[in-house]
């Protein structure tokens, strides 16, 4: 049961309100190292409804957001998101940054992950500061950049001294509750050989025939993950998810490259995995 004061803050979350706010920040594309356009809309946002923003860069031209109202004292909770999304991508059949509203549904980049969690975070910063009149803790609402690569932001963050007593991540996961999550890794290989022409590829080491075996390695590495299990997460996994090499012309290559994605389970990273 909802008390009268959550009922009050619940009414002033406008669909609507959510609706178009996550329909202007689609508009702006925010690509991993582009986040600026979609924070400065966020901020004046805020801004615009009498909330404290501060902009405070984790990289050049990269600023991470935070937005704190409530008491003084007392106990934290953090809503927080980030503000990148991955690149366009192909097989697109509407464009990706318009924010088209289509029979009950906002289609482009970022919508879902993470744009509308955004938004739903801003405009309730809003309903609470418009409805709670004497709060007994602190919300803040922190927008981080490059959660989809490396984690920047939240590094940033965190270091500039963001601590909370709860967190809520508006990451799509259809109203789920995620208790565990897998670590991450990523490696770059390099494997080299030595050059020589194509008409004569014995007189070289191809680089890249060195790589199909590592890849390979790889590939059974993988399969001895699977035959591990967790209750909540699953298999780990390890993948190879790119790879360049080679020359145009008739030459075996000396040089080959290719990137390993492993995904790992809290008792691989020494981290708990119920939190």
């Amino acid at each position: 049961m909802l008390s009268d004061a959550e009922k009050r803050i619940v009414g002033e979350l406008g669909e609507n309100e959510v609706v178009r706010l996550t329909a202007e920040l689609i508009r702006r594309p925010s690509v991993t190292g582009e986040e600026k356009s979609v924070v400065e809309l966020l901020a004046n946002f805020l801004s615009d409804h009498g909330l404290p923003v501060e902009l405070e860069e984790a990289a050049p031209g990269r600023p991470n957001l935070s937005c704190l109202w409530g008491a003084d004292e007392g106990p934290t909770l953090l809503l927080t998101g980030h503000s990148d999304t991955v690149p366009i991508g192909n097989g697109w059949t509407r464009d990706p940054f318009a924010g088209e509203i289509d029979d009950g549904r906002l289609y482009g980049r970022g919508s879902c992950d993470m744009k509308a969690g955004l938004a739903g975070m801003a405009i309730a910063m809003v309903a609470l500061k418009r409805r709670l009149a004497k709060p007994r803790g602190r919300v803040l609402f922190a927008a981080c950049v490059d959660e989809e690569v490396s984690g920047i932001g939240t590094r940033a963050a965190i270091k500039a001294g963001l601590e909370a007593d709860w967190a809520v991540i508006g990451e799509p996961t259809e109203l789920q509750t995620i208790r565990a999550a897998k670590g991450n890794c990523y490696f770059e290989v390099e494997v080299t050989g030595r050059a020589a022409h194509a008409g004569s590829p014995e007189r070289g080491a191809n680089a890249i025939y060195g790589a199909m075996r590592a890849i390979g390695a790889v590939e059974a590495h993988h399969g001895e993950l699977q035959k591990r299990h967790h209750l909540l997460l699953g298999s780990p996994s390890c993948s190879v998810d790119t790879i360049e090499g080679g020359m145009t012309v008739s030459a075996v290559p000396d040089t080959c490259r290719f990137w390993i994605d492993r995904r790992l389970l809290p008792d691989e990273t020494g981290e708990s995995a119920l939190v």
